[in-house]
């Protein structure tokens, strides 16, 4: 097993640890939440480097 995953395993326990179902729902949402918006990030920042390379060479 890849030692990252071993450390997101480690910290998703850690984040757990103490709180109750709900809680740890609403933290699931928060963090599904964050990678939604950095892939959003991420397909945005391909998408304007591909019109500034497409500008140039026109």
């Amino acid at each position: 097993m890849d030692p990252c995953l071993y450390a997101i395993t480690a910290l998703a326990s850690a984040l757990a640890d103490g709180r109750n179902t709900d809680e740890i729902d609403l933290l699931s949402s928060i963090f599904l939440q964050i990678g939604d918006t950095l892939a959003t990030i991420a397909a945005k920042k391909v998408l304007s480097e591909k019109l500034c390379d497409q500008q140039k060479t026109s």
